[in-house]
C-alpha cells in the first residue's frame, strides 16, 4: 500500500511540472516571439528571438487574460490585460507591464 501511495505521490510531482507547448506569438518587426506553454491550467510565457535569449515574462490565466504588445523603434512593450465586467461591458484592464530595450535583447546570449 505504501508503494502504491509513493509511487502515486512521484508520478504526481513529474506530471505537475511538466509543461506543454501551447503557441508562438509574433511580437512587432524585430524577430522577436512570445512562447506560450501551459502546466497546470496556467500559461507560462517566454520573450525569445527563438536563437539567443529565452527570458521569462510570466504567467496567464487562459481564462480571462491575454498579452498585447506595443513596439517603438528601441523598445517592446508587454502588457498583461486582464477581463473584467461591469454595467453589462467587458472591458480589459493592465495588470502588468514589461519594457524591454531591442538592442539589448538581441545582445543576450542565454
Amino acid at each position: 500500500m505504501r508503494s502504491i501511495i509513493l509511487t502515486s505521490a512521484v508520478c504526481f510531482l513529474f506530471c505537475s511540472c511538466y509543461k506543454e507547448y501551447r503557441r508562438t506569438e509574433k511580437v512587432c518587426d524585430q524577430k522577436l516571439y512570445i512562447e506560450i506553454y501551459e502546466r497546470n491550467q496556467l500559461g507560462i510565457s517566454y520573450l525569445t528571438d527563438s536563437t539567443n535569449f529565452n527570458l521569462y515574462i510570466g504567467q496567464l490565466n487562459f481564462e480571462n487574460e491575454r498579452y498585447s504588445y506595443k513596439c517603438t523603434s528601441d523598445s517592446v512593450f508587454i502588457y498583461k490585460v486582464s477581463r473584467g465586467s461591469g454595467n453589462a461591458l467587458i472591458y480589459y484592464k493592465i495588470v502588468e507591464e514589461h519594457k524591454f530595450n531591442i538592442k539589448e535583447l538581441q545582445k543576450r546570449k542565454d
